[in-house]
C-alpha cells in the first residue's frame, strides 16, 4: 500500500467515525422523543460498523506486512554483519547456539553419546575419547541448564535422529537431579528443532519464535564456541567462587526420568554409563564435609538404574580433580578437561572390568 492510499483510507475511518457518531447522537435524540429506530438506520449503523471494521482489518494487516518487512530487513543487516543470533526456540541463547552448531555441523552417523547439562557439555574433551577408540565417532548433545528429565529428553531426541548411537555417557551432578518437578521436561519442540537441524529455511522459525529484545540481546552478546564435536569449551583462567550452594536432595521425578531413559536404553540394546561429576574440594568441605549429599546421590542413581544393564561410576568419590581446575563448584576450564575426561575413561574401564 502506498503512503498516500493509507492517508486516504484514515481519512475515510475518521468520516465514518463521525458519522456513526453523528447516527448515534440522532438515534439517541429519537429515542428521548419518543421515536422508534427505524430498519434502515439500524441497517445503516450496520453498514458503518462493516465499513469501519474492514478498514481497520486492512490497516492492521498492512501494519503487520510493514513489521514483518522491517524484521526481515533487521535479520538480513545482522547476518551481513555476522551478528544474528539462532532462532529463539528455548529463549536461552547457550542451548539454541547449540542447536545453530548442529544445524551448521551435522554430526556424521555418531556411535557415541554424551548427554546431559553444562556439566556434560563444558568438561568432557569428546576428542580424548575419540583418540582412545579410535572406532568411535563422538556428538556431544550436552545443553546448558537441564536437569535430568530434559537431559533424557535431549537424549530421547538425539537418539532418534541419529540412531547410529549405540554408547551414551551421562553426566550428572546432585544439581541435575533436583529439580525435574519444576522444570518442564520437553525444552524445545520436537518437530520444529528436527526441520531447523534438517537445513528448512530458518526463516519461518525467527518469526515463529520472534522477542525482539532476546534477538538484539543475543545479537551483541558473547558467543559460544564449539569443537568440532559439540563440546563448549570454558576457556578462561578465571574462577568465579562457589557459586553453588549446598546439595538438595535427589528428586523422585528426576530418578524416575532416569530410571525411564536407563531402561530405554536397556530395551533398544544400547549401553549407558551414569557418572557423578566431582565437586570441588572447597565446596565440599563447607556444603558437605561429612559427604552425606555424595553418599545420598550414589545410592539414588544405584536405586534409580536396578534392574537395567546401565552402569553406574561415582566419580564424585572415586575422581578427585584438583581445585585449581574448576572455575566454580562445578564447571572445568577447558585445559583440565582432556586430563579429566582421560582419568574418566580409564577410571570407568578398570571399574567395568572388575565387575
Amino acid at each position: 500500500m502506498r503512503r498516500d492510499e493509507e492517508i486516504a483510507m484514515k481519512e475515510q475511518k475518521a468520516a465514518l467515525v463521525k458519522e456513526l457518531r453523528d447516527r448515534q447522537a440522532a438515534s439517541l435524540a429519537a429515542r428521548e422523543g419518543g421515536t422508534e429506530v427505524t430498519a434502515e438506520d439500524k441497517a445503516a449503523f450496520d453498514k458503518v460498523y462493516d465499513d469501519i471494521a474492514e478498514i481497520n482489518e486492512v490497516l492492521e494487516r498492512e501494519y503487520r506486512v510493514r513489521q514483518a518487512a522491517a524484521f526481515v530487513a533487521l535479520l538480513w543487516l545482522l547476518e551481513t554483519a555476522r551478528l544474528k543470533p539462532p532462532p529463539a526456540f528455548t529463549n536461552s541463547y547457550c542451548f539454541d547456539a547449540k542447536l545453530e552448531f548442529l544445524r551448521s555441523h551435522a554430526p556424521k552417523d555418531p556411535t557415541h553419546l554424551v548427554v546431559g547439562s553444562s556439566i556434560a557439555w563444558r568438561n568432557i574433551d569428546s576428542s580424548v575419547i575419540s583418540r582412545e577408540n579410535q572406532d568411535a565417532r563422538i556428538l556431544n548433545g550436552g545443553f546448558c541448564g537441564l536437569s535430568i528429565n530434559q537431559s533424557a529428553f535431549v537424549g530421547r531426541f538425539l537418539l532418534q535422529r541419529f540412531p547410529t548411537i549405540r554408547d551414551v555417557l551421562v553426566v550428572v551432578d546432585p544439581f541435575d537431579l533436583s529439580a525435574c518437578r519444576s522444570k518442564k521436561t520437553a525444552v524445545f519442540n520436537a518437530n520444529d528443532v528436527s526441520t531447523y537441524l534438517s537445513g528448512a529455511d530458518d526463516l519461518e522459525f525467527y518469526f515463529k519464535y520472534f522477542d525482539l529484545f532476546s534477538l538484539l540481546t543475543n545479537a551483541v552478546g558473547r558467543r559460544e564456541v564449539f569443537t568440532r564435536h559439540g563440546d563448549g569449551p570454558l576457556e578462561t583462567d578465571m574462577s568465579h567462587g562457589l557459586v553453588y550452594g549446598p546439595a538438595p536432595q535427589p528428586e523422585a521425578d528426576c530418578l524416575a526420568g532416569l530410571a525411564a531413559f536407563a531402561d530405554e536404553l536397556t530395551k533398544s540394546g544400547r549401553t549407558l554409563l551414569v557418572v557423578t561429576m566431582p565437586m570441588q574440594a572447597e565446596w565440599s568441605a563447607k556444603f558437605d564435609p561429612e559427604a552425606k549429599a555424595r553418599g545420598d546421590l550414589a545410592g539414588a542413581i544405584h536405586q534409580a538404574l536396578a534392574g537395567t544393564s546401565a552402569a553406574f561410576f561415582d566419580g564424585w568419590s572415586n575422581l578427585p580433580v584438583p581445585t585449581a581446575d574448576f572455575t566454580d563448584a562445578v564447571h572445568l576450564r577447558w585445559k583440565a578437561t582432556a586430563s579429566f575426561t582421560h582419568r574418566l575413561l580409564q577410571a570407568t574401564r578398570a571399574a567395568a572390568s572388575s565387575r
